[in-house]
């Protein structure tokens, strides 16, 4: 589901013949160059693996990179008090690495684009490509949220680890927007993905709905009745305000990226992903705004809610050359669904699985769907209440509220254990995550 960046790939360096030191005994240099060849075969192996085998790599991959960092930390800070300098002058340090066009849009991971960077830029180089691993690893531990055979008791725990990568991913792209100024525009909106995905992933934990309807609609359980003997808690009312909020968040972090990467070389893929992450992220908001007014008997303002999230959802498809938005997408989803009738619950799920790796939107789009047909037959047998038009809805979707934010990187070593939620005290991350009881939280917050 998260965006897929492209690790980029480097040339070969020899620190030795490029560097002399006046500490005797110091290996330095050549630790320097071990570790920078093992990086660099390790990057090419990676492109050139399938991506079953990646998500075993990806994680050797992020602890070469973080020895290497602290190793090229150490140089630097010798080259600048003079212990390490140049053995020739002339033959100053240049590696070439992918450029981040590249890294952003596969199609432009190209090897002759590989451009030359000095040691900072080599830093540079080194950060960004830790961030984004930082990302990749959230993104497969998202990934694997949705895998039919991982145990219940083990989703909030792989989404607490996956926060806690995507936040760590945002200090990082924060601490390269400052100390690289020029780029401070893109590093912030990198940022701001990170920290949308963060954002998103706190609701996906505490949100029934989708297994929910897939489970109890005679159309696609199967005539299985699991769910009445074990049904999932439906969200407080409370907790549908502060979902709604956190869900709107993520859509307005996923909304600053794009604006950010507009006039980036090679962003189209990443703008593409924020657009219809955004769209995913503020129907989310939409359906809990829905959830809340079906709480409280109004079937019909609830389905209002509902409709107006799938006009969010077919937002993400983009708009016509008259101004009209093509509604490819929300088609698409209703056609699957209707052709998996009647072919099990598994069957819809493991195709809700396999999609939402595939559009952010899609798991929402099938949840959205599912609650409609619910609503519209509870209302058209008992509620009889009027449906308002979806529009004049949308100036009601309550103002986002960030439920995780991330800690100051300090370029020391990255600490993924420490980015927290900032409103722990009202309730405690771990409650959140589905670890706990949220009843301080509802008091605190007036509920």
């Amino acid at each position: 589901m998260p965006f897929q960046y492209t690790l980029p790939t480097t040339s070969a360096i020899n620190f030795t013949s490029i560097f002399t030191t006046s500490s005797p005994g110091s290996s330095l240099l050549d630790q320097l160059t071990n570790h920078r060849a093992s990086l660099r075969s390790q990057l090419k192996d990676y492109k050139r693996t399938a991506k079953t085998v990646q998500k075993t790599q990806i994680e050797t991959l992020f602890f070469t990179i973080t020895d290497y960092y602290k190793l090229l930390k150490t140089l630097l800070k010798e080259v600048e008090d003079g212990t390490t300098t140049l053995a020739n002058p002339q033959n100053p340090f240049k590696a070439e690495w992918s450029p981040l066009a590249s890294v952003l849009d596969p199609s432009k991971a190209i090897i002759s684009q590989k451009k030359p960077v000095d040691l900072d830029g080599e830093r540079r180089m080194v950060l960004i490509l830790l961030s984004i691993t930082h990302y990749t690893i959230g993104g497969n531990l998202v990934n694997r949220i949705f895998d039919a055979t991982l145990d219940s008791d083990q989703k909030p725990q792989s989404i607490k680890f996956a926060t806690s990568e995507f936040t760590t991913s945002s200090s990082i792209f924060t601490f390269l927007a400052k100390t690289y100024p020029a780029e401070t525009t893109l590093f912030t909106g990198l940022a701001h993905l990170s920290l949308a995905e963060a954002n998103y992933l706190c609701i996906l934990n505490s949100d029934p709905y989708p297994s929910y309807l897939t489970l109890s609609s005679d159309e696609y359980s199967g005539n299985s009745r699991d769910w009445l003997y074990n049904p999932p808690e439906v969200p407080s009312k409370g907790r549908c305000q502060i979902s709604s909020k956190i869900s709107k968040a993520a859509a307005d972090l996923a909304e600053k990226c794009r604006e950010a990467t507009r006039d980036v070389e090679g962003s189209g893929h990443i703008q593409k992903y924020c657009t219809a992450f955004a769209a995913a992220a503020n129907a989310k908001a939409c359906r809990f705004q829905g959830i809340h007014e079906e709480r409280d008997g109004e079937v019909g303002t609830a389905l209002g809610w509902i409709m107006l999230a799938q006009k969010m959802l077919a937002e993400g498809d983009g708009i016509r050359s008259d101004g009209s938005r093509t509604g490819e997408f929300l088609r698409n989803v209703r056609k699957k669904a209707d052709n998996l009738k009647g072919t099990g619950m598994s069957s819809l799920s493991k195709n809700i699985q396999e999609n939402a790796k595939a559009d952010p939107r899609n798991l929402e789009a099938v949840t959205c769907f599912l609650l409609e047909k619910k609503w519209r037959k509870q209302n058209d047998t008992v509620g009889f209440m009027k449906v308002p038009d979806p529009e004049t809805l949308r100036d009601n979707i309550p103002p986002g509220l960030e439920a995780v934010v991330a800690k100051e990187w300090d370029n020391l070593e990255p600490k993924p254990e420490e980015p927290i939620f900032n409103f722990e005290n009202m309730f405690g991350s771990a409650a959140y995550l589905g670890m706990g009881g949220t009843d301080s939280l509802m008091s605190s917050l007036g509920f």
